[in-house]
């Protein structure tokens, strides 16, 4: 069954207000949100597989999403993830007013509902109130301008009836009390997580050997007890004496190394660091005190100078190293944080 379509359109006053177009949409009452009113964002995302899609997008409007009730349209095409946001709120003040129930429309970004865009090169798409200059890559819009100048009313006949792609958003939106206060926020909250997950990674390593030590050392009782029938037991428990002895010595110097760590705050100090250069930490490894940090980024580049003079900075930390890596996206460090040891009579102890 065919729904109706509305354009979302601003008076003279900055008010907000919903007008019905000649178009139909199929399935579901449809909100067509103006280019005017939109902040076009794109991140690369090739090789990104399509389960992984939609939590990807949603990931990416929640760091970029620049007003408090964020409404979003997301689409993927040619390994590059489209974003459209504008201010929801104004558009839910626009429904109220018309008496449309705000769960039974979907709203979706004017350009999806415009030409489909083909191939590489510029192109000037005409939009409610303007222009849209946008950059095409491989049929996917990697960059586009809005252009408020004077033009020919916009026949809404014209307008798609259903999107050029599959929004990832859709009516779902965004939930924003998952986003923080802001990116910041949202670096705090991964960092956070990967600590987390790397203690647990940690702990379980230490439970599986400390399994095996034991499997060994029951083995080991039963060929004890029989140690007077032959010659032969007598060497397999001489064996399995040895190899547990070495095993409980690997277990130990590993719970050595990483009980002399203070690990919370290791990852406070970097924290900063972090976030000014907007990278996550993906894997940290210890040994002592040397550090192999590999952090990531979920956009641009990585600026590894500064990022390298950062880490440098960190007090507490020292011989701070850049390893070799052809990933712009990612990068690994091996440092050294004694002053984040914690005091040992013992000597320096080595995992071999």
């Amino acid at each position: 069954m065919l729904q109706p379509i509305f354009l979302l359109r601003t008076d003279a006053r900055g008010a907000t207000a919903l007008e019905l177009t000649k178009r139909r949409a199929l399935f579901r009452q449809t909100v067509c949100v103006p280019r005017r009113l939109c902040v076009f964002e794109s991140v690369p995302c090739k090789g990104l597989a399509w389960h992984e899609r939609r939590s990807f997008a949603r990931l990416q409007a929640q760091r970029l999403a620049p007003y408090s009730d964020t409404g979003c349209s997301a689409v993927v095409r040619g390994g590059m993830l489209m974003l459209w946001l504008w201010d929801r709120s104004e558009m839910i003040a626009a429904l109220a007013q018309s008496g449309v129930a705000a769960d039974s429309v979907q709203a979706i970004a004017e350009p999806l509902l415009l030409a489909r865009p083909i191939g590489s090169g510029r192109r000037e798409v005409p939009c409610h109130e303007g222009i849209d200059e946008q950059t095409l890559v491989n049929g996917a819009i990697v960059a586009s301008r809005w252009l408020e100048v004077p033009t020919p009313a916009l026949d809404s006949a014209g307008l798609l009836q259903r999107p050029w792609a599959w929004d990832l958003i859709g009516r779902a939106g965004l939930d924003m009390s998952m986003a923080g206060p802001g990116r910041a926020g949202l670096i705090q909250q991964v960092i956070v997580l990967s600590s987390l997950a790397l203690a647990a990674a940690g702990l379980g390593y230490a439970s599986y050997w400390g399994s095996l030590l034991w499997r060994l050392e029951s083995k080991h009782d039963v060929l004890q007890a029989a140690v007077s029938d032959t010659t032969r037991q007598l060497g397999d428990v001489a064996n399995l004496q040895r190899a547990a002895a070495q095993d409980s010595d690997w277990v130990m110097t590993y719970q050595r190394l990483g009980q002399g760590m203070r690990w919370p705050e290791l990852v406070q100090a970097l924290r900063p660091t972090m976030e000014l250069h907007g990278v996550v930490v993906r894997e940290m490894e210890v040994r002592q005190d040397d550090v192999r940090l590999s952090v990531v980024t979920a956009g641009s580049a990585i600026d590894l100078p500064g990022l390298l003079q950062s880490l440098s900075s960190v007090p507490g930390v020292e011989d701070v190293q850049l390893r070799m890596n052809i990933d712009v996206s990612q990068a690994t460090f091996s440092l050294r944080a004694a002053g984040f040891m914690q005091a040992s009579d013992g000597p320096r102890a080595e995992l071999k």
